[in-house]
C-alpha cells in the first residue's frame, strides 16, 4: 500500500509541475530527440527550451518571493529548481548538443509542429494562471514567448 501511495504522490507531483510549458519543452525536446527523429521537430523543440531558458529564468528572480511562494519551496530549493528546469538544459541544448539543420522543405511541418504545440498548451492551460507569480497577463505572457521564440529562430536557425 505504501508504494502506490508513494508513486501517487510523484505523479501528482509530476502532473503540478507539467503546467509549466518549461516542462513540456524538455518533455517533447527528449521526445524529438531520442524517440521521434525529426529534425522539424527538434528546431522547433529547441527553439522552445531555449527560449523557456531564457525567459524563465530571470522571471523566476525578477519575481523570487513569489515564485519560491507559489511553488512552495524555500529560496535554496527554488534556485536549485530553476538550475536543472532552466541554466542545465540552455547549457545543454545550446553548447552541447550538435542540432541538426532543417532544410526548407521543412519549414511549413515546424510551423505546423509550432502551432500545435503552443494552440494545445493554451488549450489546457491559461498562462496569467499557471505564471501568476510573475504578475503578467496572458497577453503579455505570450506576446514575451513568441517575440522570444521569433529572436531565437531568427539568430540560429534561419
Amino acid at each position: 500500500m505504501y508504494k502506490h501511495s508513494r508513486l501517487l504522490k510523484i505523479l501528482y507531483a509530476i502532473e503540478g509541475e507539467f503546467r509549466f510549458f518549461t516542462v513540456w519543452s524538455l518533455g517533447l525536446y527528449i521526445f524529438s530527440k531520442f524517440m521521434y527523429p525529426s529534425n522539424a521537430l527538434l528546431n522547433v523543440t529547441t527553439i522552445l527550451v531555449l527560449s523557456c531558458s531564457l525567459i524563465g529564468s530571470p522571471m523566476i528572480y525578477c519575481n523570487f518571493d513569489e515564485f519560491a511562494k507559489m511553488l512552495k519551496k524555500n529560496k535554496i530549493q527554488t534556485m536549485i529548481t530553476d538550475f536543472f528546469v532552466h541554466i542545465l538544459p540552455f547549457i545543454l541544448v545550446f553548447f552541447v548538443i550538435p542540432l541538426p539543420k532543417i532544410d526548407k522543405s521543412e519549414y511549413l511541418k515546424a510551423i505546423i509542429y509550432y502551432l500545435g504545440i503552443g494552440i494545445g498548451y493554451l488549450y489546457i492551460y491559461k498562462p496569467s494562471r499557471v505564471y501568476r507569480a510573475s504578475r503578467l497577463n496572458d497577453i503579455q505572457l505570450v506576446s514575451i514567448a513568441i517575440l522570444t521564440q521569433i529572436a531565437i529562430a531568427k539568430l540560429f536557425f534561419v
